[in-house]
């Protein structure tokens, strides 16, 4: 089943880590909070669910009345530990997001804050981890959307792998 789940997350999912940044009400002063996130969005249940119940974390559906098919997002996400735990487990697995699940391991090994003030050097750590995984996620986009940036290196100039 672990390897079914890494192959959903390598396809549909996404492992990252996420910033926030809020003022706070006392002072008025910013204050950065960074958080290691893992997620899958699908339209059917099924796999959001057997992710959830392996690995905690809740399945949220979603209607989208602008999606083309108006068809409901079933989406389930975990942050920080449960993140952590569900990216040790399925980094043996993983072939896509491998390296996304290794800075979540990074991320999570850095000494907790508990909600005081980060110095610049521990926003500057966390940042870093953050940049490397937007990179590694930013990968491959430049290829979605139009089918001639798809093709693979074998097709000649012109055509399409996908039949029209």
């Amino acid at each position: 089943m672990l390897p079914y789940l890494a192959g959903c997350i390598d396809c549909d999912g996404y492992i990252s880590i996420s910033s926030r940044y809020k003022r706070r009400v006392s002072d008025g002063s910013e204050v950065t909070y960074f958080v290691a996130i893992m997620g899958l969005s699908q339209v059917t249940p099924q796999v959001p669910t057997l992710l959830a119940d392996r690995f905690g974390g809740r399945v949220r559906v979603y209607e989208y009345n602008t999606r083309e098919h108006n068809l409901p997002a079933y989406m389930w996400q975990v942050s920080n530990a449960q993140a952590a735990a569900a990216s040790a487990t399925l980094k043996p697995y993983l072939q896509v997001k491998a390296e996304q699940a290794a800075l979540v391991q990074r991320f999570v090994k850095l000494p907790s804050v508990n909600g005081r003030r980060m110095t610049p050097e521990e926003i500057a750590a966390r940042q870093d981890l953050r940049d490397a995984a937007i990179a590694l996620n930013s990968q491959g986009r430049r290829h979605r959307g139009n089918s001639r940036t798809r093709r693979s290196s074998g097709q000649p100039e012109g055509s399409s792998p996908l039949p029209r």
